[in-house]
């Protein structure tokens, strides 16, 4: 989450929060498979700006007070009680 705070463009492994993130289409976030996806992946997307303003947004959606609220209303059975 540092790197996306900064605005920070993303390449990691096809695993874990990298994976998750990539799904995420406001990110910039690329994973790959092997060290031979690095190069061709560099190339398609290195140029792609980023947006801060799509991070901000994602950041906020995603804060700690935000993942409190939705835990609170999956254990509450949808009440928003917290």
């Amino acid at each position: 989450m540092d790197s996306l705070a900064f605005g920070a463009k993303v390449v990691g492994p096809d695993t874990g929060s990298f994976k998750d993130y990539a799904r995420e289409p406001r990110l910039k976030v690329y994973t790959f498979r092997s060290f031979d996806d690095l190069a061709p992946l560099l190339a398609a997307h290195g140029d792609e700006p980023a947006s801060m303003e799509a991070y901000r947004d994602f950041l906020t959606e995603n804060d700690w007070a935000h993942f409190v609220r939705r835990l609170c209303r999956l254990l509450e059975g949808g009440r928003d009680s917290c």
